[in-house]
């Protein structure tokens, strides 16, 4: 019979019943069930992040932020910019103007419904 550093007895040859390690390995009773567990949470976090970076999500890599969190790549940003540059290419000014006084701008001078352009 042999001990583990935590005084659990077991057989030579064998795994510690509490801790698993064999003889002559550091034993603290129930890390390999801790570290099972963080592999677990490893695992689950390397999930989440799949499922943020498929959605469209970056790391915040911004060095004056550093706030380590995640943000929407072409998210409301980029669907404002595409709104502006649509109106700008059909003539539109937005120098100086605010986007919804543009679109107003755009809507009021869109022919009604029935009338033909």
């Amino acid at each position: 019979m042999s001990k583990c550093h935590a005084g659990v007895k077991f057989e030579s040859g064998k795994p510690c019943p509490k801790c698993g390690a064999r003889l002559g390995e550091v034993c603290w009773p129930g890390i390999n069930a801790d570290l099972a567990a963080l592999g677990d949470v490893r695992r689950s976090l390397k999930e989440a992040e799949w499922v943020l970076q498929s959605s469209g999500f970056r790391r915040c890599d911004i060095a004056a932020c550093n706030c380590g969190s995640w943000h929407q790549v072409g998210g409301y940003a980029e669907r404002f910019r595409e709104i502006r540059e649509a109106v700008e290419e059909a003539g539109y000014s937005t120098n100086g103007k605010i986007l919804l006084d543009v679109i107003k701008e755009v809507l009021a001078s869109a022919p009604s419904q029935g009338e033909t352009p």
